[in-house]
Parts: structure tokens; C-alpha cells; sequence
């Protein structure tokens, strides 16, 4: 029994190190100056885009993000089942000739 509680235990601990990376990204991309949008992954599949930094919000306890589409309509996710963060590609600028 006790061998299993640390087994649940080393993996409770893997999980909270890697929800506080992925929070930690997310507040970093958020700060950033000027604010570059990203795209959040999760593991169903959804692509969550954050158009401005308004539009994300996390948790306290780095346990849950809130992202808007809109002002109104959000997808609420456990940053355990958070993939990846993907800054969104810089555009290119075209030089005048």
C-alpha cells in the first residue's frame, strides 16, 4: 500500500511541476511588450486563441485558465489538460521596392 501512495504521490508532484511551466509560459506571453497573440492546446483536441491579453485569465492556484473568443463566450480548462502554448507567427513585412 504505501508503495503505491508514493507512486500516486511522484506523480502528483510531476503533474503540479508541470502545470506551474505551462502557467508560468502563459503569464510570460501574457506580459510580454508589445503582447503577441498565442494559441493554447488542449488534450481534446481544442486550438484556443488569445487575441489580447484581456482575453486569458488564470487561476490563482494555477488550476484553471478562463479564454475568451469573445467578451462573453469563454472555454474554461484545466491547465493539467493544457498540450502546449504556441506564440502565433510573427507576420512577416514585405519590403517596398
Amino acid at each position: 500500500m504505501e508503495a503505491i501512495l508514493t507512486i500516486l504521490l511522484k506523480m502528483q508532484a510531476r503533474v503540479n511541476h508541470r502545470t506551474h511551466m505551462i502557467t508560468d509560459e502563459i503569464r510570460e506571453l501574457q506580459r510580454a511588450t508589445p503582447f503577441e497573440p498565442y494559441t493554447v492546446h488542449t488534450s481534446d483536441g481544442k486550438a484556443l486563441y488569445v487575441k489580447h491579453p484581456d482575453y486569458c485569465l488564470i487561476t490563482p492556484a494555477n488550476e484553471t485558465i478562463y479564454v475568451y473568443a469573445t467578451e462573453t463566450a469563454r472555454e474554461i480548462v484545466a491547465t493539467r489538460n493544457i498540450t502546449r502554448v504556441v506564440p502565433a507567427p510573427k507576420k512577416s513585412r514585405a519590403r517596398k521596392r
